[in-house]
């Protein structure tokens, strides 16, 4: 190192200007010809610049008139370095060159004093996706993750985001019900996580059997495949959860968590995993009621301190006078009776007596005029949400509800059922054979293993013939007590399939079920169109099937999920199925009916149906998730007998009684596993009837039991508040429905007049999908870009990229050019350091003016303040102040000392200065002698618009709007944490609220410092003359 040369530090390039033995003090340029910024730097973050690799840096040169001339290194020769000026080559020494740091220049107003400008089409070219890089943070509050990603857009996602990421705890359990998107919640947030801190290191684990199911959803529909390559991201299955190294972890997410607590050693291991990660996300659909020891469990992981082991007893009793208030808050709403509505509230108020922030509410509604609906409404509501967040059994339990997510948009596939009735002509056997088979089961002395049997026989019986042949083998080889009768309805079965009449095309031999889908199959697969599913309780009858339907339309055409598969043999076949051009059927036993996402399917034959609802209920829930709009429900088959009373009756427990053809009927696992337990003791005296007995008892038995678990979900529910209202998602919709705007911002960016010369390449005729060739073959044409930090991103110009959100989903392997997408997040860090576009001095010849005039403009970017938070140890929760301070664009023009307000304004606004020359050389000559205070005009112009851009009527409103919204949120904060602490029972729990709340109060307090006093930043700034002079427009 030499002192006056240029060094590589951790700032980019600046001058040695001391050395010593350990540090070395370093200058930097931030303006030319300003006294350069000094810094000490440990020795070892020095290195000589590797110029090979500087090639394009931007660079300036004093002017020999005045100011600076702007220029680019094309290469290091022995007598200096090669720089390109004005599209001239030369050689020039290294102490004559000036090269900026890596920081953004906010002094433009110096610049400008200094003739440290360049032509005006940067500054058109640039500031547009500049402002619009500004506005993609705003819409999206700060979770680039979901911006980028390409899924289409939900509130409930997003507010489970927010909720996670602005905890300053991240640990949660996440329970939506089924098929509300909890993979791609769990995604997003891990794909925000790994954007805020790329070192950041997400563990999820899962069942084996959903390994590579999560892997494929997290590399194809939330782009996150090249963190696996990288380490920072693994997927393991439950059985490597105790061997794996947690060191550095940041995140732990655990899918299907319910299944931890149903293994001892399982939920040891997790107990102590647990502990080891600062963050942890339990993924469940299982819902509260009905199921305390698990929820309980879960929560101990997540919260240990709060939930002692020997609380269970208490939690049971907290969730029973939970239900009891739900009712009570559910009255809260403008249609209830006033007087009732009055009793109500004092009821809470004396329920809570110590909850100061609650009474205050109350006393605010009861001061509403009763005229006043909409205050009266929106009252009301706000004491609804209040008493929910603050007297819910868990802060940490995060649950959105189907009904709601649907409200606001979110699309499932749904059910559509048709009930297929058949004749078969084997079934009186069948049925004949139960009878007399429950007549030698009641005579059993172990009637628990002869209700099982019994249970068994139905299952096989209401899955037709061929199930039935399997059952009655198995008997056989287990009694030859009952072979007889074994022997004879095995016969009879045989015979009667032998000799079964079909319709033209199906297939002699099988039952008429059967014969019905395999020739329905065979349609299918011949069209060449659609995708079908054929689900079977029986591994043998699966297998069976998939011989049979091979030999009809080929073996590569046909896929099987069976419990004999290896996980990997299951996963191939789905990824087959879902994604092949060959496969057009999937087989699949009792093995799929768990955690599979199969929506995409069109067609699903039933052979059918499980005794066990819940089964059923699982098995239905693999199509009837989310789906794009315009796709259509995958048509569901099931088979009715009307012939068999057995069929028959059990079709009406399903259709009548439970209704589960027509809705989910998830959140009722309880009441059905208990149904059910019940209709297998009653069946073995009672027969076939046990089913239609009291259809009407059990559906409101169901109904009532939906009733209460709809009102414990709903003030259970993380969707009585959020961050992101929904005027905030209705916003970004409209921002992503106005994709060509984006586009159009970034075609002036990447142009070659003032943009980075980055070409972008179409796919074909599909003007929707590019990649960008910042290259020619012959390398004649460079992007505005020095190499170092080119070759940093260009790993990612070869990809395939859309503007459009809708062509990002459909089409595989395309990013989404949005903030964070890494192309797009490099381009604005880019866009932050380079100075081009920052300054520029513009010159109009008018006639009629008797001297020269000079007005400013300067660009501001007003925005949150996140340096409280950062004192306070929260750096990464500045998104919950940017909701309540979006940043802002604004622009102030000075004339004469003065800021130009109404007409004025409107007048520069309306400007067009393209047409305008560029003042630069010898041009600078006109300006000095229309101008000779030209430094000082530029100074206190710019000193004055950085104070009085603060009083600028829309800022003003912005900031006082953002401190109310901001204090009305602290004070619902820290009244729900208040009371909580006041009202805990347990002493770990108090020492646990405790410091929450210090932790919520810190961050509160760094929120209020953030808006109080925000960043003011200058990002441009343009002095334009008018004179009646007429300049040259060339050099």
């Amino acid at each position: 190192m030499e002192i006056g040369k240029f060094v590589s530090t951790p700032l980019g390039l600046g001058r040695i200007q001391e050395i010593g033995d350990e540090s070395s003090i370093i200058e930097f340029t931030d303006v030319c010809g300003l006294e350069p910024e000094t810094l000490s730097f440990p020795n070892v973050d020095l290195t000589e610049p590797e110029w090979g690799e500087l090639l394009e840096a931007r660079l300036w040169l004093r002017s020999q008139e005045f100011g600076w001339l702007p220029g680019r290194f094309t290469g290091k020769l022995d007598q200096g370095l090669d720089v390109k000026i004005r599209g001239q080559y030369q050689t020039v020494p290294e102490y004559s060159v000036w090269i900026r740091w890596d920081k953004e220049m906010e002094r433009c107003e110096d610049a400008l004093a200094l003739g440290m400008n360049d032509s005006q089409a940067f500054y058109h070219a640039r500031l547009p996706v500049l402002k619009n890089f500004i506005l993609q943070r705003n819409m999206c509050r700060g979770y680039t993750a979901a911006l980028s990603a390409p899924v289409r857009i939900f509130s409930h996602q997003l507010n489970v985001m927010a909720r996670v990421l602005g905890d300053p705890i991240r640990r949660f359990i996440l329970a939506d019900e089924v098929g509300l998107g909890k993979t791609i919640e769990a995604g997003l947030i891990t794909r925000q996580i790994l954007l805020d801190d790329p070192n950041a290191v997400v563990i999820i684990a899962v069942p084996r059997l959903l390994k590579r199911q999560w892997e494929d959803e997290l590399a194809r529909k939330l782009l996150l495949g090249d963190h696996f390559d990288l380490g920072t991201l693994q997927v393991i299955s439950f059985d490597e959860l105790a061997e794996f190294n947690y060191k550095g972890v940041d995140m732990l997410i655990v899918d299907e968590a319910h299944h931890l607590t149903a293994n001892k050693e399982l939920l040891e291991t997790a107990r102590d995993v647990s502990g080891l990660v600062p963050g942890l996300l339990l993924l469940t659909a299982t819902p509260l009621r009905g199921n305390t020891e698990t929820f309980y469990d879960l929560l101990r992981l997540v919260d240990p301190d709060a939930y002692p082991l020997d609380g269970k007893n208490r939690f049971s009793e907290r969730l029973s006078e939970r239900q009891t208030e739900a009712l009570n808050i559910e009255l809260l709403d403008d249609q209830t009776d006033h007087s009732i509505l009055a009793t109500v509230l004092e009821e809470f108020r004396e329920t809570h007596s110590t909850d100061t922030y609650l009474s205050s509410q109350i006393d605010e509604f009861n001061d509403v005029d009763l005229n006043e609906v909409g205050v009266r409404s929106e009252k009301l509501r706000l004491l609804r949400d209040y008493l929910r967040d603050t007297y819910r059994i868990s802060r940490r339990v995060i649950r959105n509800r189907r009904s709601e997510a649907l409200q606001h948009g979110f699309r499932v596939s749904g059910r559509a059922f048709e009930i297929k009735s058949l004749h078969e002509p084997s079934r009186p056997f069948i049925d004949d054979f139960l009878i007399q088979y429950r007549e030698v089961m009641s005579l059993g002395d172990d009637q628990i293993d002869s209700q099982q049997r019994f249970r068994s026989a139905m299952e096989h019986a209401l899955a037709g013939p061929e199930a039935m042949l399997d059952f009655v083998a198995t008997e056989l080889e287990l009694d030859g007590a009952n072979r007889g009768l074994l022997e004879q309805v095995a016969a009879s079965i045989r015979l009667s399939l032998a000799e079964s009449e079909f319709s033209d095309g199906q297939i002699s031999g099988t039952s008429h079920r059967w014969g019905h889908v395999l020739h329905e199959c065979k349609r299918q697969a011949q069209t060449g169109k659609g995708k079908t599913i054929v689900f079977t309780s029986f591994s043998q009858s699966a297998e069976k099937f998939v011989e049979l339907l091979r030999s009809l339309i080929g073996p590569h055409a046909v896929r099987h999920h069976l419990v004999s598969d290896t996980s990997e043999e299951q996963e191939q076949s789905v990824q087959e199925f879902l994604y092949g051009n060959t496969c057009r059927v999937l087989v699949c036993d009792h093995s799929a009916e768990e955690g599979r996402n199969l929506q995409s399917s069109q067609r699903v034959f039933h052979l059918d149906v499980p005794l066990s609802i819940n089964r059923l209920e699982q098995r239905i829930g693999r199509t009837d998730r989310f789906s794009e709009a315009g796709s259509r429900s995958s048509n569901s088959v099931i088979f009715d007998e009307p012939d068999s009373e057995l069929v028959t009756n059990y079709m009406k427990l399903l259709t009548e009684a439970v209704g589960i053809f027509d809705k989910s009927v998830a959140t009722l696992h309880h009441p059905l596993a208990d149904l059910e337990m019940e209709l297998q003791q009653r069946s073995l005296d009672e027969g076939f009837a046990v089913f239609v007995d009291d259809l009407d008892g059990v559906r409101e038995a169901l109904e009532t039991e939906t009733e209460l678990i709809e009102y414990l979900e709903l003030v259970e529910s993380s969707s009585t508040h959020s961050d992101l209202s929904p005027q905030h998602i209705e916003e970004l919709r409209e921002f992503e429905e106005a994709s060509g705007d984006i586009k159009e911002a970034f075609d002036l960016l990447v142009n070659a007049d003032g943009g980075l010369k980055l070409r972008p390449r179409y796919e074909g005729n599909n003007l929707s999908i590019l990649s960008y060739k910042p290259v020619d073959h012959n390398a004649h044409t460079l992007p505005l870009v020095r190499l170092d930090q080119f070759l940093e991103i260009a790993h990612e110009f070869p990809k395939k990229r859309t503007f459009n959100r809708v062509a990002a989903r459909k089409t595989p392997d395309v990013a989404l050019m949005r903030l964070g997408d890494p192309l797009v997040d490099w381009m604005e860090s880019y866009l932050r350091m380079d100075d081009r576009g920052r300054a520029r001095v513009l010159w109009a010849h008018r006639p009629s003016y008797k001297q020269a005039v000079v007005f400013f403009k300067f660009d501001f970017q007003i925005e949150f303040n996140d340096e409280g938070l950062k004192s306070k140890g929260f750096p990464m929760l500045r998104r919950r102040g940017d909701v309540f301070f979006p940043s802002l664009t604004r622009e102030i023009w000075v004339a004469n000392g003065k800021v130009a307000e109404g007409e004025m304004e409107q007048k520069f606004n309306a400007l067009d200065t393209r047409p305008w020359t560029n003042i630069r050389g010898e041009r600078w000559r006109f300006v000095h002698e229309a101008l000779p205070n030209w430094k000082t005009l530029c100074e206190e112009s710019g000193q004055l618009a950085r104070e009085k851009i603060i009083d600028k009527e829309s800022i003003k409103e912005a900031l006082v709007k953002a401190k109310q919204l901001s204090e009305e949120d602290a004070r619902r904060r820290s009244g729900i944490l208040s009371t909580r602490l006041e009202r805990s029972e347990v002493e770990t729990e108090q020492v646990y609220l405790e410091t929450e709340l210090e932790k919520e109060l810190a961050i509160l307090e760094g929120i209020e410092f953030g808006i109080q006093q925000p960043v003011i930043r200058m990002i441009a700034a343009g002095a334009h003359i008018w004179s009646p002079i007429e300049i040259p427009t060339e050099d």
